[in-house]
């Protein structure tokens, strides 16, 4: 696949095989868009991060674990699930926004 921007580009092929120019697709669990555009890329990897957490909630809601335990364990699994090829993103208000919590200011 090839991901461009152009809308009339002369037909690609390797051998006899075409390859289809299209608007996204994934590689490497990230989201390619031909815009450059970075947004379905966060939402998915935020929609992961919500299902382990939302996986993990039995951990969460345990008394026998330690609140320190409990942090340990998102910070080495629900974030980097989140932030996973967050160094491709065009920083944006719009993804700094997704990524902050009220009262907490931007670390870079």
């Amino acid at each position: 696949m090839t991901v461009t921007q152009h809308q009339h580009l002369p037909p690609l092929s390797i051998g006899e095989q075409d390859i289809e120019y299209v608007e996204n697709f994934t590689y490497l669990g990230s989201n390619i868009s031909n815009t450059g555009d970075m947004e379905k890329d966060v939402q998915t990897r935020i929609g992961k991060a919500a299902g382990v957490f939302q996986r993990l909630r039995n951990i969460w809601l345990s008394k026998s674990i330690t609140m320190a335990t409990k942090l340990r364990l998102y910070m080495s699994v629900v974030t980097p699930t989140a932030t996973y090829a967050c160094e491709t993103w065009t920083k944006t208000a719009s993804i700094t926004n997704k990524f902050s919590i009220d009262g907490a200011s931007d670390p870079s």
